[in-house]
């Protein structure tokens, strides 16, 4: 089915410059946007990114041989620069007679909205995680919001003040497969892991959000006690030296195991028990789905919009956040109840793709914005 309607994608920037060429995704909001644009580039529309990476990055790569139109724009280097983004973003607007600039982050957001009063654009602001800070932006993210989880909405509603009516919940969804045997022993052989280890996996950036200070403080009576555990951190951010002088101060070298970026998480998460998310707060993350896809269990903190996802007791367990012991226990309990872990991943499956498919993403979206244009 062919659309005439033009929509523009915007997003700061996807890949930090100094990780370009080791990866195409630096986070779940990032992965996300890139998998709209190819897919509405693919089923008809005329599809256009602006964000502020290299054109010659990975990433963009992908995005133009989708038939995705790039164009990058400064949105980072200093927010001196803000009148000179807001009038690329309006010539391009023009330029390419665009129905919808669908902005992915509150920077974007902002500058999008201000392009659209002097091209009268329509806009959507996806909302992705839960913020406290920033609050003088509300003014500045239009009438239309779309938020990734409940928890988001009330976020908006709560701390920003933005009304219900302007805010529609799209909850993430993915599309992950299960990797080959081959993909799997590589990864077993690259990071020197064998049958008799006990494998969890981390999903998600190495960053302040994700708690990983208190998982590790809790994985030292785990170790204790499951001597041949490997813990996977499959991800890479600023807290990544710090987070390694945790391990090499409690000894934990031979346990904790850092992955760094990589392309595809799926071999990583075939050969875990199960997962852990120890967030202090979060959005909807895409890991979360994308294990219980792959029918292992999460054990997550009950923050943001993971009780929407994790539901205790059926494909995993919820802890409190900041608490070592608890995420220690949850940890100890799937380790020592293999034929339990298998259940919750397998109720974890039926639910993420009931619920948190790709395609039932997508067809939300493309209904949103139909009506929208309507």
């Amino acid at each position: 089915m062919n659309h005439p309607q033009r929509i523009l994608f915007l997003y700061s920037q996807l890949i930090p410059l100094h990780m370009s060429d080791r990866t195409i995704y630096a986070g779940g909001a990032q992965k996300r946007t890139c998998q709209m644009a190819e897919h509405f580039a693919s089923h008809g529309w005329y599809v256009y990114f602006a964000s502020d990476d290299e054109p010659e990055s990975r990433i963009v790569r992908r995005l133009v041989s989708s038939g995705v139109v790039f164009n990058r724009i400064p949105f980072r280097i200093s927010k001196f620069m803000a009148a000179f983004c807001i009038a690329q973003l309006s010539y391009y607007i023009r330029k390419y007679e665009i129905s919808i600039l669908h902005a992915n982050d509150r920077w974007t957001a902002a500058l999008g909205y201000l392009a659209a009063q002097l091209t009268k654009c329509k806009t959507i602001y996806t909302a992705r995680n839960v913020f406290s800070d920033k609050r003088f932006t509300r003014f500045l993210y239009g009438e239309n919001i779309i938020a990734v989880s409940d928890a988001v909405k009330e976020n908006l509603y709560d701390d920003f003040h933005i009304h219900q009516s302007r805010i529609t919940v799209i909850h993430n969804g993915t599309d992950i497969k299960h990797s080959t045997e081959e993909e799997r022993r590589r990864v077993m052989d690259d990071l020197h892991l064998s049958d008799e280890n006990r494998i969890i996996s981390v999903i998600g950036r190495l960053t302040q959000q994700k708690g990983l200070d208190f998982l590790l403080m809790g994985l030292k009576s785990v170790i204790e006690l499951y001597p041949r555990i490997r813990v996977l951190f499959v991800g890479d951010g600023e807290k990544r030296e710090h987070l390694k002088g945790i391990v090499k101060k409690n000894k934990m070298q031979d346990n904790v195991v850092f992955c760094g970026n990589v392309e595809a998480v799926a071999p990583y998460i075939d050969i875990s028990e199960f997962t852990v998310m120890s967030s202090l707060w979060e959005g909807l993350p895409g890991g979360a789905i994308e294990s219980m896809m792959l029918t292992k269990p999460v054990i997550a903190t009950s923050v943001g919009g993971l009780p929407e996802v994790v539901l205790h007791g059926k494909n995993g367990l919820l802890v409190p956040p900041c608490n070592p012991c608890a995420l220690s226990d949850a940890i100890k309990y799937l380790l020592a109840s293999p034929h339990r872990t298998r259940e919750m991943g397998e109720c974890g499956h039926r639910t993420a793709n009931e619920k948190f498919s790709l395609t039932h993403m997508m067809s939300k979206y493309e209904k949103y914005y139909l009506e929208l244009l309507q």
